[in-house]
């Protein structure tokens, strides 16, 4: 048996998978975030690695297992600073989180150097990434910076707690800190020119680098012990969450798109050859299957943004419809007004827009808000706010295939999946099948490269474990119909700009 922990936004999940890909048991443990100051949410990573061994604890307990052969780690990208009483903010909060943007200036002055190693993100770097939030710690927290005893992906980072030792890995490396996978060096001259010469020194990047689906090592006895597990079992590099969702849904056979739905959306493409395109992350190398590289387009906010909508405009809702499932249900039922949120439209850029444009400086468009505090009101507000969040990934996927990526089809997976009324909008709003797998594909995806770790081809082993999908075709007497919403929410964006560009004095 293999076990896989995903750690989100604000949980870490644990699966339990047998060999041809089915889910055994599932536990989640939630953990606490802080927002010390606008743009930044931290966390403390002592309270997500207890998140993780209970929910390991429990998932081997309802599967009735005392000990797994391999476990596999992947998380979302958050960055996790060590040694001896390194806390950004009381009381330990050591780990800035994903989504945080205090590093918004520090990723426009490494934009503005031209480096051509900025090809490899679209052309501009995320503050979202990890060279920028050091560069931010180095400028305005030396006293951190000084004491520093290692930074970390936070999938690395459970990996190396995991095993005792440092154990980064090929996947977190090469998307998130500009590791060269292919020549598997740092572009020194690069990191010395945005202000980061002493990384390596300061972050410990010295150790070995893992592929996806090797071994780093087998569990040390203080990690077996908080994890109920024993030091037999083999635990395998890590990933980024989105890469293992990526990895637990696309079969090689096809031109088949990841698209990884959560807190935030990731749309995923493989390639035999290099195909940098501007405004998508990538591309880079060996960061799902050995020898093709990968291009990743997002949004930052989906999941998110509808949360947003719930917490923010659902004061008077009945309790029920405070669920995401119960209220697309709901508005499967208002739908059948035709006119049913008609003069909405909603350009989602809550948290900026990480592509096709790369502006975290983005911000979210709402026409047509009304006073309607009513059920129908909000739902109305929350599904036009789903179709602007559709509406993008058409964008970028758009984006995609004008640069030379075939996309076909595409395989979703994640909290958007679960629900029919989503798996139709984002096939009507692409004007692509979307091919669904049951069950948990990010954990999936983590317990395929445990299996591999192991030994075996990654690739079989993928196909093994890969479950029959859903289809869901788009309805073709829907098409103009998104064509038209897609000109309105680029007139929206157009406008927006010219509204800032005015407050300026542009």
């Amino acid at each position: 048996m293999f076990g896989s922990v995903d750690v989100g936004t604000s949980s870490a999940r644990a699966g339990i998978f047998a060999a041809d890909g089915q889910m055994l048991a599932r536990a989640e443990r939630q953990f606490a975030r802080t927002s010390p100051g606008p743009d930044m949410t931290e966390a403390n990573s002592e309270t997500i690695w207890q998140a993780v061994c209970e929910s390991v604890r429990e998932a081997c307990a309802t599967a009735g297992l005392r000990s797994l052969q391999a476990i596999g780690f992947d998380a979302t990208c958050s960055l996790v600073l060590t040694g001896p009483g390194v806390a950004l903010s009381p009381p330990a909060q050591d780990v800035i989180m994903w989504y945080d943007h205090r590093a918004n200036d520090q990723a426009a002055r490494i934009n503005a150097t031209g480096d051509a190693q900025l090809q490899r993100v679209g052309g501009a770097i995320s503050p979202e990434m990890e060279l920028p939030k050091l560069l931010w710690l180095r400028e305005n927290r030396p006293d951190l910076w000084a004491q520093l005893g290692g930074a970390y992906d936070l999938a690395d980072y459970l990996v190396t707690r995991a095993v005792g030792v440092p154990a980064r890995s090929v996947c977190c490396l090469v998307t998130k800190w500009g590791w060269l996978a292919e020549t598997r060096q740092w572009p020194q001259d690069y990191l010395a020119r945005i202000g980061l010469p002493d990384l390596c020194e300061r972050a410990d990047l010295t150790g070995p680098v893992y592929g996806v689906g090797q071994a780093a090592g087998h569990l040390s006895v203080q990690a077996a012990q908080d994890l109920g597990l024993d030091t037999s079992c083999v635990a395998a590099a890590g990933m980024v969450d989105a890469y293992a969702g990526a990895l637990g849904v696309l079969d090689l056979q096809g031109e088949t798109a990841a698209l990884i739905t959560g807190t935030s959306n990731c749309i995923m493409a493989l390639a035999p050859d290099p195909q940098p395109m501007p405004g998508i992350w990538g591309p880079f190398y060996d960061a799902i299957f050995p020898g093709l590289w990968v291009s990743e387009g997002g949004q930052s906010a989906a999941g998110a943004a509808l949360g947003l909508i719930l917490s923010r405009f659902g004061a008077h809702l009945p309790e029920a419809l405070r669920d995401h499932g119960r209220m697309l249900d709901f508005v499967g039922e208002c739908l059948a007004d035709p006119d049913f949120g008609c003069d909405l439209y909603v350009l989602p850029d809550f948290n900026g827009n990480r592509s096709p444009h790369a502006d975290p400086l983005a911000r979210a468009v709402i026409s047509g808000l009304t006073l309607d505090e009513s059920p129908e009101g909000v739902a109305a507000l929350y599904w036009r706010t789903a179709v602007g969040i559709a509406l993008g990934v058409r964008e970028i996927i758009g984006h995609m295939k004008t640069h030379g990526l075939p996309v076909r089809q595409l395989a979703i997976t994640g909290g958007h999946a679960r629900h029919p009324l989503m798996r139709q909008l984002y096939a009507d709003a692409t004007d692509l099948p979307v091919l669904h797998y049951h069950g948990d594909a990010v954990l999936r995806g983590t317990a395929i490269a445990a299996r591999a770790a192991l030994g075996g081809d990654l690739v079989t082993i993928a196909r093994d474990m890969l479950r029959a999908p859903d289809l869901t075709q788009p309805n073709p007497a829907r098409r103009a119909h998104y064509v038209r919403e897609a000109a309105a929410l680029s007139l929206m964006r157009s406008q927006r700009r010219e509204l800032a560009a005015l407050s300026r004095g542009d």
